[in-house]
This record gives structure tokens, C-alpha cells and sequence, in this order.
């Protein structure tokens, strides 16, 4: 992502988490993506659909106390181009009494999704001393727990497509998660295929790729297969991806290929 992508995402955390300690949960929901996971604080806090955590997150606003944030600190952890990772620690204060409650963490992978920033996924939790954690709890494998878990949802959600087996001209082995593939440009004799990781090129036809993938991958072009899940906004009659990639589509095709994007989406 660019520069000023990366100042939203922070400005962005900086207020949905201004607004959810003033019991408005709203605006944090209104971000979210419909496949985003959450990870809360106290046990059973772990969910993977928007429906339990539009419901977990309406519940822990409506008997948390009305609160305000101070010394809020964000940083980008990590940055693939489609896609940002925010981690931030803040103190949360009691408005009544101007107590200190607690001090928290929390880690926001943000998504670019039809030009705009949405959440992809959620944890916030408290730190925690040695001497509150009970007798033999390992925290870190908690969180290796709940990684996993994470990883196992997100592989659910995105079907049980194979990895694609493909050599490219130079003779490198690729082993492809099919969901990380933006799209598939025909190149005469070869087809290019990019990545969130980058592009190689193959020698196979752009008929048989089609035949590999199936959705969200749609075929609007003779020359292109799309992930639907990477395009960014259709303008006029050019398709915009997420990358910046972009290309032409024949203005009597063009309702067609909306159609059919709108199928898998």
C-alpha cells in the first residue's frame, strides 16, 4: 500500500477504537469485511464469521464502561501491497472517574476491498503480568492455539481449491495457494501469472489455467482471468485491480463481465 493508504489504516483503528470505548461498536462493524475473524480478550472470544462478531462486539460494548484512550502508539507491521497490518497499544481510561483501567494491545490486518479499507481481521487483548496469569497457562501457546485456528478458518473460507503445481521458463517448481493469485495475463504462447508475492510466466494456455481455477476466478477477457476478490473498481470500461494493474474491456462485453463478477462475489 502507499504511504497515505498506510496514514488511513492508522486513522482509521485510531477512531473505531475511539468510538467503541464511547459504547458506539457501529463503526468498527461498518469496517469490517463479511469473512472478518475476531479475537477478544476473555475466553470463548474467537470468532470467524461477521455474524458472531457483530454480536460479541455489540456485547462487550454494551457492558463495558463509557471510556476514552490515551497514549495510543500504532506502527505498520507488515505491508504486501493489498494489504496492511496495524499493531497498537493504548491506555484505556474510565470517563467518570478519569481512572486508568488497563492498558491494552491490539493488531488490525486491513484490506483493500473495491477501493476502500476494510478489516480482514481483529485482537485486542490486555496486557498481562506473570503473576495474574493462572498456574501453568502458557499465554504463547495460547496464541499459537488460536493462530492456528485462524489459519484453519481462513482455509475453510476460501474453499478446498488445491495449490497449483507450475513451472515456470526457468525451470522453478511453484507451489501456488490458489487465493493469492490476482490474475492470469495470456501471453501469446505463455501466460502470466501474478501473485500478492509477485508474477513468473508459464508455458500452458490461458484455456487450460481457466480450467484450474474456479471461483472467484473469472475469465473476462480472452486475454485475462481475474480473481474477483482483487478488483478494485470498474471505470468506464476498464477493469482496475488492486495492484494498479488495469486493461480494456469491449464496451459490449462489459455488462456481461460485470454479470458474472457479481456471480461469485
Amino acid at each position: 500500500m502507499r504511504k497515505e493508504e498506510l496514514n488511513e489504516a492508522i486513522r482509521l483503528t485510531q477512531r473505531f477504537l475511539r468510538d467503541f470505548y464511547q459504547k458506539n461498536p457501529e463503526t468498527v462493524l461498518d469496517l469490517c469485511l463479511s469473512d472478518v475473524s475476531w479475537i477478544g480478550g476473555k475466553m470463548g472470544q474467537f470468532d470467524l464469521s461477521f455474524e458472531q462478531v457483530q454480536e460479541d462486539i455489540r456485547y462487550a460494548a454494551e457492558f463495558s464502561r463509557c471510556s476514552h484512550i490515551r497514549n495510543q502508539e500504532y506502527h505498520v507491521a507488515a505491508n504486501t501491497g493489498i494489504s496492511c497490518t496495524i499493531i497498537g497499544r493504548y491506555w484505556v481510561v474510565d470517563d467518570e472517574d478519569n481512572s486508568i483501567q488497563e492498558e491494552k494491545r491490539c493488531v488490525v490486518v486491513w484490506k483493500q476491498y473495491a477501493g476502500q479499507l476494510r478489516i480482514q481481521h481483529l485482537a485486542v487483548f490486555s496486557t498481562m503480568s506473570e503473576d495474574v496469569l493462572p498456574e501453568q497457562d502458557d499465554f504463547v501457546h495460547t496464541l499459537e492455539d488460536a493462530k492456528r485456528h485462524y489459519t484453519a478458518g481462513q482455509s475453510d473460507h476460501h474453499g478446498s481449491q488445491p495449490k497449483l503445481m507450475l513451472k515456470d521458463v526457468e525451470g522453478t517448481v511453484h507451489f501456488i495457494d490458489t487465493p493469492s493469485v490476482l490474475y492470469v495475463e495470456s501471453s501469446k504462447r505463455y501466460v502470466n501469472i501474478t501473485t500478492i508475492d509477485g508474477t513468473f510466466t508459464v508455458r500452458e494456455a490461458i484455456s487450460d489455467m481457466a480450467e484450474k481455477l474456479r471461483d472467484p476466478f473469472v475469465r473476462v477477457h480472452r486475454r485475462y482471468i481475474i480473481n474477483a476478490n482483487y478488483v478494485r473498481e470498474i471505470d468506464n470500461y476498464e477493469i482496475f485491480m488492486e495492484d494498479g494493474f488495469h486493461f480494456g474491456i469491449p464496451p459490449r462485453n462489459m455488462a456481461g463481465v460485470k454479470q458474472q463478477l457479481a456471480s461469485v462475489l
